[in-house]
């Protein structure tokens, strides 16, 4: 079966299907998952490595593999951005990809996907990010305008709050430092609360024996919440890598 299948890898381009109607190419999709999974009973290293090196892009994601094809298609001159809402299925499969990659915020942001697509063809995106630090850099200059917020009903100020957060944020690969030098020197009181909090955090955590600040028990507890968890839009690695390593302790439940 392995020699089979290993002939098969050579000469057929697409990866079985275990969702085929053809009874053998469902039966080459379950086995091939079966020899090439760590966790199967049946898994083998030798065979998984050479169908691997043979066709290593049966192997991609599918996000991987979209994110491929939608950098090749930039890449071509006067190519179409893909359509979401076209008629086409294969287009608006596309379409959605290239959005979700490219929204800032959004769960499947990928801000390196989001920098070269955009340096390939900025015409496909628009000027939402330009607009956006406007809009900001506007909202700065008006005295005693409050920072905007994410834990609101107003979807604009929601979207003004995660994109400043990206662009300001050096976890991000969406950070501007010239646009964050202009905002900061505009409205240092916006960003002020932020680094107090974690150099309070650390503090607290390098005191042995400290207790972890409650969420709901004060704006510690709530700020060591926002740095530490992946899914925030103010989520800091280099913050949380600090602090887990002062205090392991506070984050068990976490896992």
């Amino acid at each position: 079966m392995v020699n089979t299948y290993l002939i098969r890898a050579l000469i057929h381009g697409r990866k079985p299907s275990k969702y085929s109607r053809n009874l053998e190419e469902r039966r080459l999709a379950r086995v091939l998952s079966n020899y090439t999974c760590e966790s199967s009973s049946t898994f083998d290293p030798v065979f998984d490595k050479k169908i691997r090196k043979l066709r290593p892009d049966w192997f991609k994601s599918t996000s991987v593999k979209k994110k491929e094809r939608l950098l090749e298609l930039a890449a071509i001159p006067g190519s179409k951005k893909p359509n979401r809402h076209a008629k086409d299925e294969k287009e608006r499969k596309f379409g959605s990809a290239l959005r979700r990659y490219t929204r800032v915020g959004g769960s499947s942001f990928d801000p390196v996907f989001d920098k070269k697509i955009r340096e390939l063809r900025p015409g496909w995106l628009g000027n939402t990010a330009t607009n956006r630090k406007k809009e900001l850099l506007e909202l700065a200059a008006i005295p005693g305008s409050r920072k905007p917020t994410r834990y609101t009903k107003d979807e604009k100020e929601t979207k003004l709050a995660i994109a400043l957060s990206s662009y300001t944020h050096e976890s991000n690969g969406t950070l501007d430092s010239v646009f964050t030098a202009k905002i900061q020197e505009l409205r240092p009181d916006w960003f002020r609360n932020t680094a107090t909090n974690k150099k309070e955090l650390l503090e607290l955590a390098a005191i042995p024996g400290s207790k972890r600040p409650r969420q709901r028990a004060g704006k510690l507890g709530s700020a060591l919440s926002n740095y530490t968890c992946k899914s925030s839009d103010t989520f800091d690695p280099i913050f949380a890598d600090k602090i887990r390593e002062l205090r392991p302790d506070w984050f068990r439940r976490d896992k």
